[in-house]
């Protein structure tokens, strides 16, 4: 349960106040924890950023036969793409157009020479521009430069 749904919940007296504490509690104790209430692969559990990535590439992408990406190879893409962010990272690099346009092309590469022609993803170009805006938002906030 979430905070709204609990606060409501205990509202319209269908959470005893012993219950209503247990959930506050327990909310709170996840938050602490930084558990997000989903489930990421084990290979990136311990890294905040690749989650962030992998949130929005989870149940985004599909293969051609329009099966969705696993958790796992969604979480490796999300890695690789933190790779590609950190080798073009460099100082004011969210002032500087040429190298943020630089950062979008190393990116739309890999994700028409790797995951479209090498790994069989199929790409719409909806999809991945909606991705693209996503991972350069996600980017923005969490590598400073």
């Amino acid at each position: 349960m979430r905070w709204a749904e609990t606060i409501r919940a205990y509202r319209e007296k269908r959470l005893s106040e012993r219950e209503y504490l247990n959930s506050v509690v327990d909310l709170a104790s996840k938050v602490a924890r930084k558990d997000r209430g989903r489930d990421v692969p084990e290979n990136i559990r311990g890294d905040e950023d690749a989650q962030a990535f992998f949130g929005i590439l989870d149940g985004q992408l599909k293969t051609e036969g329009d099966e969705l990406v696993a958790g796992d190879d969604a979480a490796a893409i999300a890695q690789q793409i933190i790779d590609i962010i950190k080798s073009h990272l460099i100082v004011d690099i969210w002032s500087n157009e040429v190298a943020q346009n630089n950062l979008r092309n190393a990116i739309d590469d890999y994700f028409f020479d790797v995951l479209r022609d090498e790994k069989g993803i199929d790409l719409p170009v909806k999809v991945l521009d909606d991705l693209e805006l996503k991972i350069m938002d996600i980017a923005r906030a969490r590598f400073a430069a």
